[in-house]
């Protein structure tokens, strides 16, 4: 079995709806999001500006996507 070693950014097409602006702002700002190997979302910033935020790809309740937000937020992101 080959491991994947390159990623790849996932389309803002491809994201719940949910988190398609915040996408659409991230990525204009320089952010890259990538879907890891169990599924999740990795929002990463450009180079030197913080830290990677992951989340769930398919948010299960309010509050976890609000929780994102916050982080993006908090990582000079406008979402």
């Amino acid at each position: 079995m080959t491991r994947r070693t390159a990623r790849r950014p996932v389309s803002v097409h491809q994201l719940p709806a949910i988190m398609r602006t915040a996408a659409k702002t991230a990525t204009a700002k320089g952010w890259v999001i990538y879907r890891t190997r169990s599924g999740h979302l990795a929002w990463t910033p450009p180079v030197g500006q913080g830290r990677t935020i992951f989340c769930p790809s398919t948010p299960s309740c309010s509050r976890s996507w609000a929780n994102v937000r916050g982080q993006l937020r908090r990582a000079d992101l406008p979402v």
